[in-house]
């Protein structure tokens, strides 16, 4: 690089200006003009050259080492949090839990509509001897009530009859009258050891028990319907009550077939 580019025009003006002293210094001191010479070097001072032009920006020094790493600063506030990103595909089913316990009963729904009517079924065999024209089987028991009211005779029927007929009358000694509240016996009015009352009326085969729930009535005898005979006939029979003009009451009855 030239001496020119290092120290600039007014740079270089500076240098001969000094160079011109120095040797115009040493001149004056080496003259045999009995210091005449130094004197007027002494009294004459050299004026300064005008500022020359700025010279041209120099090129750019080395660059330096790299300083050693400053502290951390301090760290910044958090920031908000960001939008929701979009949803991610939906992953695998997960296989099925065990099995819940059962939920309380829900109430009952409305009743449904009445479905069609189905066809009629076929005709069943004839039953036997539970038919109209049978009669009551062996050991087999109809029940029923009774009641009477007394007319201006002083006494009255109380009809009771079996919708089954039986296959044979019942004469008079398998006729049994029980009073009100009253029990039947063993052997006549029972079924097993069970007794009969007037709101379970039992008869023993081949006995008519009838029971009344009439306090002090009293029934004068039983005679068959339709025939008269005492005892019960196949159909039915009437009970013979007597009493005051008025007087009124029921009870229960049960037949069993021998």
């Amino acid at each position: 690089m030239s001496l020119r580019n290092r120290l600039g025009v007014p740079g270089v003006i500076s240098v001969i200006a000094l160079v011109f002293a120095m040797f115009g210094g040493a001149y004056a001191a080496s003259s045999s003009d009995n210091g005449s010479a130094t004197a007027s070097a002494k009294k004459k001072k050299p004026q300064r050259g005008p500022r020359g032009p700025k010279g041209a920006k120099g090129d750019p020094g080395a660059t330096g080492a790299t300083g050693p790493a400053g502290a951390n600063g301090a760290a910044g506030p958090v920031g908000p949090i960001g939008p929701i990103g979009p949803a991610g595909p939906e992953g695998p089913e997960g296989p099925t839990g065990p099995e819940g316990p059962e939920g309380p009963t829900g109430p009952e729904g409305p009743e449904g509509a009445t479905g069609p009517e189905g066809p009629e079924g076929a005709t069943g065999p004839e039953g036997s001897p539970w038919t109209v024209d049978g009669t009551l089987p062996s050991e087999k028991t109809e029940t029923g009530v009774w009641t009477y009211f007394v007319g201006p005779a002083g006494f009255a029927f109380g009809p009771i009859s079996w919708s089954i007929p039986l296959p044979s009358t019942i004469d008079e000694s398998h006729v049994v009258i029980i009073p009100e509240a009253g029990e039947g016996a063993i052997g006549e009015c029972s079924s097993g050891s069970t007794k009969g009352t007037s709101e379970n009326p039992l008869a023993s085969p081949g006995y008519l028990c009838v029971y009344s729930n009439t306090p002090g009535v009293e029934i004068g005898g039983v005679i068959g319907a339709g025939s008269g005979d005492p005892g019960a006939s196949k159909v039915g029979a009437l009970l013979l009550i007597a009493g005051e003009e008025g007087d009124a009451g029921n009870g229960t009855f049960a037949v069993t077939a021998p």
